[in-house]
């Protein structure tokens, strides 16, 4: 179904590319099962990071370059960090901060590292202006990508305003650079 829009990757020393899928997706859960995603959706692609260079201590933080929509209109800026820590697999100090139409998210987050992946589902101190709900749920994922000390995090993300209410969004983003 569909087809991907022109790719950005406006980021030097990475092999990452992101965009807009038009027209929908054919999704196939693990049982087999399939079902059809009609809206557009955004795609990422990004080669991981080699796995001996994933040691130590880190801080990612600046947004190179993003794309992305939601039900307020379009992802206007976007800024987000952490830490993380691969000997335990702890991602701390997270924080998102994005303005999407009139409205602007924040929160500061936790996760988990297993190998070149991160999972973060783990949102406190949330606020969302201009909706009804102060809380904000869903998931970021990503991969750790580049060689190296040229490490880098490239991310796609689906945060929702918590209790159901009008107000996800749905983006990718390029690398956050160490």
């Amino acid at each position: 179904k569909g087809g991907p829009t022109a790719a950005s990757n406006n980021t030097p020393g990475f092999n990452v590319g992101w965009g807009l899928w038009d027209g929908g997706v054919d999704i196939i859960d693990a049982q087999g099962v399939a079902s059809v995603y009609t809206a557009d959706a955004y795609w990422l692609s990004a080669e991981r990071a080699d796995i001996a260079d994933l040691t130590g201590s880190w801080s990612y933080s600046g947004v190179v370059d993003h794309d992305g929509s939601g039900s307020h209109g379009s992802l206007d800026t976007l800024d987000m960090g952490f830490d993380v820590h691969f000997g335990s697999g702890q991602i701390t100090s997270g924080f998102f901060d994005a303005d999407v139409g009139a409205t602007t998210w924040y929160s500061e987050f936790t996760g988990t590292v297993h190998g070149p992946v991160a999972n973060i589902n783990d949102f406190a101190n949330s606020t969302i202006t201009g909706l009804t709900s102060p809380s904000i749920t869903g998931e970021i994922r990503g991969i750790f990508t580049g060689t190296g000390t040229n490490q880098g995090f490239a991310t796609g993300f689906s945060l929702h305003e918590a209790g159901g209410h009008a107000g996800n969004k749905s983006s990718n983003c390029a690398p956050l650079i160490n």
